[in-house]
């Protein structure tokens, strides 16, 4: 009981990012977005230090790629995504990442997936473009072509998690998790003063509303979120735990509502195709028990 409780929060607080984004853009740039969510996240992991120094150092190159393409570069193009688009299709955009890693792993790691596998990307594929080409006919004065850059955020995600899976195997979760973080804090602070951050600190308005929904995810969306996401890993597995694919983006939905975003019967139909895309693209046979005599 105690890990679906667990799972829910984590849907809620992942799903919320989007709205969370929207919010911090009323006073920031995606780039001073992404540059203050990832230092407020790094600051909140230093205290788990002892779990980066555990990372062998030969391991750092590939740590700094893997923040890359797992925080920093998805904490930039949701945002940038989410100027055109609204928080509810920026959170369906990213229900295609466990398609990604799918499609990631065949192609650069050479992973060999069931025919049940391949008919999931299929879907997936089928159900993205249903949302976007429906939006564009529906709404043609979005710009739907920034939500290609959600896309590409959950493109990032799907790559950062086959390098979990193919070469940080004797790395612990939570040591991953923070290192990413923690070696990003100096780039993320100079990122925010060479775009001029610290001049919409002092000029805007309401900028302590976008601080805080900023604070909220760098700290809890980011930070917090990752020690609860590798506590139902270790006390389930992971394939469990990549059960709340399938409720972020309802959570989005759900906020993307309450805001006054428009939803289109197209993008509810394009959201069911592509999450059974997922559930079977991430289906596994559970092996078959031995009968004991």
């Amino acid at each position: 009981m105690g890990n679906y409780i667990g799972l829910a929060i984590l849907a809620l607080i992942w799903g919320s990012s989007f709205m969370l984004i929207s919010v911090g853009l009323y006073e920031f740039t995606p780039y001073q977005l992404a540059s203050l969510r990832i230092t407020f996240a790094g600051l909140s992991l230093l205290p788990l230090w002892k779990h980066f120094k555990a990372i062998p150092t030969k391991k750092y190159p590939l740590l700094f790629l893997f923040g890359l393409c797992n925080m920093f570069l998805p904490s930039l193009l949701f945002p940038l995504a989410q100027t055109h688009v609204d928080s509810s299709l920026s959170g369906v955009m990213n229900s295609f990442t466990p398609i990604f890693a799918l499609v990631i792993g065949l192609i650069l790691f050479k992973d060999n997936p069931s025919p049940q596998q391949y008919l999931g990307v299929a879907l997936g594929f089928v159900g993205i473009l249903t949302i976007l080409l429906s939006r564009a006919q529906i709404s043609p004065e979005t710009k739907i072509q920034y939500a290609l850059f959600a896309l590409g955020g959950a493109l990032c995600y799907g790559v950062a998690a086959n390098m979990v899976k193919h070469k940080f195997k004797e790395v612990s979760t939570l040591s991953l998790s923070a290192g990413s973080y923690i070696i990003y804090l100096p780039l993320s602070i100079t990122l925010f003063f060479l775009t001029g951050g610290q001049h919409s600190l002092s000029t805007q308005s309401h900028v302590m509303q976008s601080i805080m929904a900023i604070a909220l995810l760098g700290i809890v969306s980011s930070a917090l979120s990752l020690i609860l996401y590798a506590t139902i890993i270790r006390k389930t597995s992971p394939v469990a735990a990549s059960s709340v694919t399938y409720l972020i983006p309802i959570v989005a939905i759900l906020w993307g509502t309450i805001l006054g975003e428009k939803l289109y019967f197209t993008d509810i139909l394009g959201l069911a195709i592509t999450l059974i895309g997922v559930k079977l693209a991430t289906y596994k046979k559970r092996p078959k028990k031995l009968s004991t005599i």
